[in-house]
């Protein structure tokens, strides 16, 4: 095998490694290690920012196959983070929506524990004693 061949496979296998960090990254592939999808939308975000260095600076050197293979990732790489980041911002609206209702269900509570101390607070006492009690739930 010819050395320029033998990088040519380097390079692909290195393409080809970024390629699958960024898609670990974006949650699209399980991780082996751990076994389970994570997502880590900065750290694609940087694997993608990595292969566009990579593309302005070996631009003019590369083979047909190299540019086209380096094309081909970065183009998935772009689709699927800006598809990740998409879904991330469906769901925030939602959680939103989740986090007030919550908020509101706390604030009654609370109203509805503080209006309870003051009808205790007001009951009559028997005469016998005057000093007032204050019972909290």
């Amino acid at each position: 095998m010819e050395e320029k061949e033998r990088m040519e496979i380097h390079f692909m296998q290195f393409i080809s490694s970024l390629y699958s960090s960024c898609m670990f990254q974006l949650g699209k592939i399980m991780n082996p290690i751990t076994g389970k999808v994570e997502k880590d939308l900065a750290g694609a975000r940087a694997t993608i920012e990595l292969l566009r260095m990579i593309e302005a600076k070996t631009e003019g050197n590369l083979s047909a196959k190299e540019k086209s293979s380096l094309a081909d990732a970065l183009a998935n790489m772009q689709m699927n983070y800006v598809d990740e980041v998409k879904k991330g911002q469906e769901k925030k609206p939602e959680a939103e929506t989740k986090d007030k209702e919550e908020n509101k269900e706390q604030k009654t509570e609370t109203k509805k524990a503080e209006e309870g101390k003051k009808t205790e607070e007001k009951k009559p006492s028997d005469g016998k004693n005057s000093k007032r009690r204050i019972i909290v739930p």
